[in-house]
Parts: C-alpha cells; sequence; structure tokens
C-alpha cells in the first residue's frame, strides 16, 4: 500500500524519497525544506485564523419569531378582518395594531390604513398608506400604487388646512398635542375636520394656547406672535361679596379670587354678583409684579335692578313727614298771626 502510494503522487522520481540515496538525491531534498515549511506554515494559519469572515451586513437582521407569536399575529390578523366586514373599525383597528405590532407585515399596515378611513381620521390615514407604500418599494406593482395615490388624493380633499405664522423663530408647534415643526412652518398643516388645539411654546416666552374650528377642504390662517415672559405680569381680584365673578377683557366671567397672568399694560375688568350691581374698573399691569384688586359691589333692590331715588319707599316717606312738617308750621303762623289782640289771656289758670 505504502509503495503504491508513492507511485500514485505523481511526484519525479528519487525526489521526495526519504529512502533516497546519493549526493544527488539528498540535494534535491534539502532543495524541497523550504517549500515544505511554506506549505506547513500556511496549513498552520489557516487552521488557526479559519475561512476569512464575511463582510458585515448594512442591517443587522431582526431576530426570528417563535411559531407561537406568528400564529398569535395571524390570529389577530384574521380577527382584525372579521370585525372590519362587520363594520366594527375601533375594534378591528386596535386588532390590526396589536397583530402589526408583534409581526409588521405591509397587508397589516394596509388594512390599518383602510380602518383609519373609516374612522373619518383622514390625516393618520395618508401618513399610514404612505408609509405602505415606503415599506412595499419595488414589489408593489404600478396599479396598485397608483389606486393607493388616488385614496390619498381623495382623502386629502377632507382635510382642513392650517396656515401658522409663529414667531419667534424656532418655537415649538403642537396641534392637537402632537408636535408639527418649529417655526417657520416649511408648509400647512393637514389636519382633520372639527375643533383643533393649537399651542406654541419657546424657551422665556409665554405659551399660547387656542383653538380653532376647520372645516373640510378649509384653509385657516392663524398668526401667534409669543410675548416674553419678562413683558407679563399678574392680576389678584377679589371681592367680600359671595359668589362674585370677574371678567377680563370682555373674556368670560370666571369666579373669585382669580390670579392670572396678564400682559403689561391696562386691562378692562367687570366683576358683578347675583343681586349687586357690576363695578367696572382699569386694571394697571406692571411687568414682574402683581397688582391686586378688592372691588366692593353694591347690592340692588328688591326688583333686582338699580331703581331712582324717588322710585324708593324710604324717599317718598321723607316726603310726606317733610309735607306734614310744613303744613303744621304753616298753620300754626297763620293762626298765630290772625288771633292779634283778641286772643284770650289765660293767664289766670296760672294763678
Amino acid at each position: 500500500m505504502t509503495d503504491t502510494g508513492n507511485q500514485s503522487s505523481g511526484a519525479p522520481m528519487g525526489s521526495l524519497a526519504p529512502g533516497g540515496t546519493g549526493s544527488s538525491g539528498e540535494a534535491r531534498w534539502r532543495s524541497w525544506i523550504p517549500v515544505l515549511g511554506g506549505l506547513l506554515a500556511a496549513i498552520v494559519l489557516s487552521t488557526c485564523l479559519g475561512p476569512p469572515a464575511a463582510a458585515a451586513p448594512a442591517h443587522a437582521k431582526k431576530p426570528r419569531l417563535s411559531t407561537s407569536d406568528k400564529r398569535r399575529a395571524r390570529r389577530l390578523f384574521f380577527k382584525g378582518l372579521n370585525a372590519f366586514a362587520r363594520q366594527q373599525y375601533p375594534d378591528a383597528l386596535a386588532l390590526f395594531l396589536a397583530s402589526f405590532k408583534i409581526r409588521p407585515k405591509s397587508v397589516v399596515l394596509y388594512n390599518i390604513g383602510n380602518c383609519y378611513k373609516a374612522l373619518f381620521q383622514y390625516r393618520r390615514a395618508i401618513n399610514t398608506f404612505r408609509r405602505y407604500i415606503r415599506q412595499r418599494g419595488r414589489k408593489l406593482a404600478l396599479w396598485r400604487r397608483r389606486q393607493i395615490e388616488r385614496i390619498i388624493a381623495a382623502m386629502a380633499r377632507r382635510l382642513g388646512r392650517l396656515k401658522l405664522g409663529v414667531s419667534p423663530e424656532g418655537a415649538s408647534v403642537r396641534v392637537d398635542g402632537r408636535v408639527v415643526g418649529r417655526a417657520p412652518l416649511a408648509s400647512v398643516v393637514l389636519v382633520d375636520p372639527g375643533r383643533r388645539m393649537v399651542e406654541i411654546s419657546a424657551p422665556g416666552y409665554r405659551t399660547v394656547r387656542t383653538q380653532v374650528t376647520v372645516t373640510a377642504g378649509q384653509l385657516v390662517s392663524l398668526g401667534i406672535r409669543l410675548q416674553p415672559k419678562a413683558l407679563v405680569g399678574k392680576v389678584f381680584i377679589s371681592s367680600p361679596v359671595e359668589g362674585a365673578r370677574a371678567s377680563i377683557d370682555g373674556g368670560p366671567p370666571r369666579p373669585l379670587p382669580l390670579e392670572l397672568e396678564l400682559s403689561v399694560g391696562s386691562h378692562k375688568v367687570r366683576v358683578g354678583a347675583p343681586g349687586h350691581s357690576s363695578q367696572a374698573l382699569t386694571v394697571l399691569v406692571h411687568p414682574g409684579e402683581t397688582t391686586r384688586e378688592n372691588v366692593g359691589l353694591i347690592p340692588l333692590g328688591l326688583g333686582g335692578a338699580a331703581r331712582p331715588v324717588y322710585k324708593r319707599w324710604w324717599f317718598w316717606t321723607l316726603v310726606s313727614v317733610a309735607v306734614v312738617a310744613a303744613g303744621v308750621t304753616t298753620g300754626m303762623l297763620v293762626w298765630d298771626r290772625a288771633r292779634g289782640d283778641t286772643a284770650v289771656d289765660l293767664s289766670w289758670q296760672l294763678r
């Protein structure tokens, strides 16, 4: 077997034979020593280092889902389809969202968009459909993409639009609690029809919150300028009358005592209470200071409204007393003058 192996090696005769004799054979053997050393070193290095490392992927692969998670996501998805078929859109939306959280499949995302559309939440539906298009990428058929884009365009026409001019630059802009950007906004803000709460805030400035009503297809422009906190002060209004309320600059009445922050300058205040006359006054607000006003109110008559003096009972009582007194005095004076010398002498009764 050994001989056969040596013969099949294909090496030149006597070149690598261990038992070779003669000076020529020994010289050839020594000439192969460096070659054998290099081969041996290469074998050792390849064994220690292993195969060349593959290039790291650009994005690490997500951990594979277990079979039970896949089944659970699939079960939630089909429950969502059944709820959608029964027009139970809030339930269907909750089931689709739960399924997508476990396994973010694009088909689930598409059905989430349909739920938002059925619930008239067009802004969220548009964002979800656009996300679906991005997630599908080139795998999405062209006819399907165009169909979804037509749906998006139809919903966009049913949205309201807010054009917000806000200062100072860099102020945070929120609509219904979500951040839509920082001033100045580059484009209009798409919102669902109805009442929307706009909030503008910036460090060192007073936060402004205002409510605006938007209808479908309407463009509402709103300009908001924040005031530095250094240019505001506080006002504290109270009244000894129970149930008193105060209106600031024509705003809705608020119960007293009342403390609030106002811009520097003069403000119109009206204080009133049931059964009392209202009192109007002007309050001057100074920066960083608190202006205090304790407003007293005059009770009204029984009729519930202020009456002239001549309509009050005590006025005519006093007039009657004065008339009677004047009449008695006049009578006594006339009688005394008419008596003259014929007056009867009654001095004898005192004797």
